[in-house]
């Protein structure tokens, strides 16, 4: 159980992740404006994961 809350409350892992979604905002914010529609509703609908919609 105690390695559930190390992974769960590791600020160095959330300061990663917050840093990973502001980037990945940004590459969203830099699409044409239909594609960041497209984006953001998949993102509101379907309730996928910051991972499920990466752009690699």
């Amino acid at each position: 159980m105690s390695g559930f809350f190390n992974n769960y409350l590791n600020i160095k892992k959330i300061i990663e992740s917050k840093h990973e979604y502001k980037q990945q905002m940004a590459r969203v914010k830099a699409l044409p404006d239909d594609y960041q529609y497209v984006f953001k509703k998949l993102r509101d609908t379907c309730g996928c994961s910051q991972q499920d919609l990466a752009m690699t």
